[in-house]
């Protein structure tokens, strides 16, 4: 479990600190730059790995869309469903997003402020 190159490709919202998914394994991303970043992952119980990765979907999801938004100024009706879905699952499952235990765990994202 130490740091290792980040495989997937940098996107826009990552930086420094931000909480993502890398070959099913949750983590941080340290040292971002265009050309990459390191992947430090995380040990988490299977309730923690699991809360962790609908959150980063959710987030990521809404960066995608936030994203696409503003730059077309136009409605991504697909991408909101997907949004509300993941929103809708995670709230069912893990409670509201203000919900103290939630705010501490989005904190920890460094894009957890967008949430």
């Amino acid at each position: 479990m130490s740091p290792r190159p980040f495989s997937e490709d940098i996107q826009f919202f990552h930086k420094e600190g931000s909480m993502v998914c890398d070959h099913g394994q949750v983590g941080f991303l340290k040292d971002v730059s265009r050309m990459g970043a390191t992947f430090t992952p995380l040990s988490l119980k299977p309730e923690q790995h699991e809360r962790a990765l609908l959150y980063i979907t959710m987030s990521e999801t809404f960066q995608h869309l936030y994203h696409y938004e503003a730059e077309t100024h136009e409605e991504n009706t697909d991408m909101r469903e997907h949004l509300n879905q993941y929103y809708d699952e995670f709230v069912e499952k893990y409670g509201n997003l203000n919900e103290k235990a939630n705010v501490r765990f989005i904190r920890m994202d460094a894009n957890g402020c967008d949430a």
